[in-house]
């Protein structure tokens, strides 16, 4: 099916509300530590536990900023939404993915996992399809596509830009929990062994 949609600005919205999603998961980063800094609490707690629970932390501040950004869509830009309450759950639920992998990956690896989002930004932002279909861009960006978050995060949010095809949209919100759960799943598992 193929759905109108009302301006250009609206077309790009699914693209630039990703893409500020990514990046506030980056600032946050970069601002706000991913360790337990309390020294009376580290006797007491794992590192699973410090991880668990900043997690926790980090997803709060995501989902807050999810929420600034989509509303903001509506509200002040007057994107225009098939499906505003539908295209406000996607972002908050990106936010969750996005935080995920973002904080995992620094939790993990400490600076280097900054340099790794980073990386990973760059590369969603040419392979996301979020700009141009996936199919006018080269062939390296065409097969890592499939293996990008912002393309599962895009597609969904576009399908409630212009119009759902249900099926579409749950696929595309099922493949993008996965990577979140997956990236959890490491973090959770990996956590003691990379910072021991």
């Amino acid at each position: 099916d193929v759905f109108p949609v009302k301006d250009y600005g609206s077309g790009m919205t699914p693209f630039y509300t990703a893409l500020s999603i990514w990046v506030g998961g980056l600032l946050m980063v970069s601002l706000l530590s991913v360790d337990n800094k309390h020294e009376h609490l580290q006797p007491i707690m794992t590192k699973r536990q410090v991880y668990l629970g900043k997690s926790g932390f980090f997803f709060l501040l995501g989902i807050i900023q999810a929420l600034i950004v989509s509303i903001g869509d509506l509200v002040i830009l007057k994107a225009s939404i098939e499906s505003p309450i539908l295209f406000v759950s996607i972002a908050v639920f990106s936010s969750l993915v996005f935080n995920s992998i973002i904080y995992t990956s620094v939790s993990l690896l400490g600076n280097p996992g900054k340099a790794v989002a980073i990386i990973l930004l760059v590369l969603q932002i040419a392979g996301g399809g979020g700009t141009f279909p996936i199919q006018t861009t080269p062939e390296f960006f065409q097969a890592i596509s499939p293996y990008l978050p912002f393309t599962y995060s895009i597609d969904a949010l576009r399908e409630t830009v212009g119009g759902i095809v249900p099926e579409i949209l749950i696929t595309k919100v099922i493949i993008l929990g996965l990577f979140g759960i997956g990236f959890m799943v490491v973090g959770y598992c990996l956590k003691p062994v990379t910072d021991p």
